[in-house]
């Protein structure tokens, strides 16, 4: 969120509040909480196995490519 500096998961749809925009990636999955936690998200230097990202379409892919992550 541009406002905050909090991650929330990637939406091209959603909001126009930060959201459009892929700027890392998960580590793990997390479970549902109510309110903030700490997790572990790769933001630029890597390569990803597409078929396990959720939710992510071109406009992310290209978002992620502009930060140095790669998507095979």
């Amino acid at each position: 969120i541009t406002a905050t500096g909090k991650y929330v998961k990637y939406d091209e749809a959603g909001t126009d509040d930060g959201r459009r925009v892929a700027a890392g990636i998960l580590y793990n999955e997390l479970d549902p909480v109510a309110g903030d936690i700490k997790a572990t998200v790769f933001r630029r230097d890597a390569e990803v196995f597409g078929a396990k990202l959720t939710g992510l379409d071109a406009n992310g892919t290209a978002d992620l490519a502009a930060l140095g992550i790669v998507v095979r």
